[in-house]
């Protein structure tokens, strides 16, 4: 994973996606929404993720088309099934900040910045095999999606047998080499661990988490 260009901390990007979170479920709907959602599209304008950010546009106004178009259209049974669309655009706020942590941050970083919070390393281990696990299980789709394409599959039945075999497969043997990569790095030594990587908070992280701060402060005043 490359770099953030704006260079913020691992624990910068942790404090923004939960102050995301909170606004969310606490403030939805106002201006401190429209704020941060705000703030975070001009995280990804500034380390040139633009076309990650366009595909969350095009989500979210197909989501929309659902919810305005569609639904008012349809009888109930269909909206209730429809309904879980609508409510994913309620959470899509909350994937600008995960999806942005995932695409900038590396492992190493991740687990030097969670060193220096005293994560107990069981937490650390674990939370640093979810972000290598799920780029292997996201290959892993689109390899079987283009061999579909490839082989012309049609029916439903064919489809769905042809991506859950060969993606059971492909998953366990993922765990078992990521297993396998993390005894060859002396997962297993109780000795305190070092890293190549060093983090730390800087002007740019303190004004990002006091405007989180502010954020939520205006939320709960408001």
């Amino acid at each position: 994973m490359k770099t953030a260009r704006t260079g913020l901390d691992p624990r910068t990007k942790i404090v923004v996606l939960v102050t995301v979170i909170i606004v969310v479920f606490s403030f939805p709907g106002n201006l401190v929404m429209g704020i941060t959602v705000a703030g975070c599209i001009l995280l990804f304008l500034i380390d040139g993720l633009v076309l990650q950010l366009v595909g969350f546009a095009a989500v979210y106004l197909f989501l929309t088309a659902i919810q305005f178009l569609l639904l008012p259209r349809v009888g109930a049974t269909a909206a209730m099934m429809l309904a879980g669309f609508v409510y994913f655009k309620v959470l899509m706020p909350i994937a600008l900040p995960a999806d942005y942590l995932m695409r900038t941050t590396s492992v190493q970083e991740v687990l030097a910045a969670a060193k220096k919070m005293r994560v107990p390393e069981k937490i650390r281990i674990g939370f640093a095999i979810i972000m290598r696990y799920l780029p292997v299980v996201g290959q892993n789709f689109r390899q079987v999606r283009d061999a579909m394409k490839l082989r012309d599959l049609r029916g439903l039945g064919t489809r769905v047998e042809a991506v859950y075999v060969p993606m059971l497969i492909n998953t366990v043997q993922a765990a078992e080499d990521l297993s396998t990569a993390a005894c060859a790095r002396g997962i297993e030594n109780p000795g305190d661990k070092t890293s190549f990587v060093e983090v730390g908070l800087r002007i740019r992280d303190f004004l990002v988490i006091t405007s989180c701060l502010a954020l939520i402060t205006a939320g709960v005043l408001k």
